[in-house]
């Protein structure tokens, strides 16, 4: 440890980590998913103070008097992780990495980040497939795999229209029929709007799309997220 340096908690790596895993995170997700699912904790504001202080992590503001959270290079050595300058984040991709991290913050699942679904699901890897959006999850004592999709506003049909070609691209490979026939692979919809999520849910009928299970979440900030002027 170098003179001047401060002892890292394990609290502290498992925030690093957590950010590391879904990009960028707000002080609300880890007031939930690392302290005491307070949001009012006032822990969370210092922690959060002493390590972008310490420039693990950077505050990047959105929306106003908003902000978010993104790993810096000295945060990834810190943790191991690759140390390079994160993508910035545009208005069309902001929207997508908080749904999804507020959807696992709430459900405590995770999700795979492309290089842990490569190594876990070789056989079903893909170099033209999005594959950070998959999830593992528990149902009927079995372990099942999950993608999560996301709405950003456009018409139910539209979003059926995705979830028809996630399907058909994967029919043609024998690893996800495996899944798809024994019902273990679902989509799930993170939709911001309560009125879009009815739309969604009646224009996909039973749940079902051609032995892929499919459900819909309502992620309230995806919905202020995507009228953000």
């Amino acid at each position: 440890m170098r003179k001047g340096e401060q002892y890292l908690m394990e609290r502290d790596r498992r925030i690093l980590h957590f950010v590391n895993r879904y990009r960028a995170v707000t002080a609300d997700m880890l007031a939930v998913r690392i302290f005491d699912r307070q949001p009012a904790n006032v822990n969370v504001a210092r922690v959060i103070r002493k390590l972008v202080d310490r420039r693990l992590l950077r505050k990047v503001s959105y929306g106003g008097q908003q902000y978010y959270l993104v790993l810096t290079r000295r945060g990834a050595r810190e943790i191991g992780a690759a140390a390079r300058t994160p993508r910035p984040l545009t208005e069309q991709s902001l929207p997508v990495v908080l749904a999804i991290a507020w959807y696992c913050v709430r459900s405590g699942e995770d999700r795979m980040m492309a290089r842990e679904f490569r190594e876990r699901y070789p056989e079903r890897w893909r170099p033209e497939f999005q594959c950070s959006s998959y999830y593992v999850f528990r149902s009927e004592d079995l372990w099942k795999l999950g993608m999560l999709l996301v709405d950003r506003g456009g018409t139910a049909r539209r979003i059926k229209g995705k979830i028809r070609r996630i399907v058909m691209q994967r029919e043609s490979i024998s690893e996800y029929m495996s899944l798809i026939n024994a019902r273990m692979f679902r989509v799930t919809v993170l939709t911001g709007v309560q009125t879009q999520q009815d739309r969604i849910r009646r224009q996909l009928g039973c749940g079902w799309y051609r032995g892929v299970e499919v459900t819909t979440e309502l992620i309230p900030e995806l919905g202020e997220l995507l009228t953000i002027d």
